[in-house]
C-alpha cells in the first residue's frame, strides 16, 4: 500500500516539475527578448546622444 502511495507522489511531483520547467523555460526566453530590446534601445539612445549634443552646442554659440 505504501509503495503505491509513493509511486503516486513521484508521478505527481514529476508532473509538477515538468510544468515548472516549462514555465521557467518560457520566462527565460522572455528575459532574453527583454534583454535584446533593452540593448537595442540603449544602442539607439547612444546613437542619438551626439546629435542632441550638437544641437545644444549650436544653440549655445548663437
Amino acid at each position: 500500500m505504501m509503495l503505491e502511495a509513493w509511486k503516486a507522489d513521484i508521478s505527481r511531483i514529476a508532473f509538477e516539475k515538468d510544468q515548472l520547467y516549462d514555465e521557467m523555460s518560457g520566462l527565460r526566453d522572455a528575459a532574453k527578448e527583454a534583454d535584446a530590446v533593452t540593448r537595442n534601445v540603449k544602442r539607439v539612445m547612444q546613437a542619438e546622444q551626439p546629435q542632441r549634443g550638437h544641437v545644444k552646442r549650436r544653440d549655445m554659440e548663437l
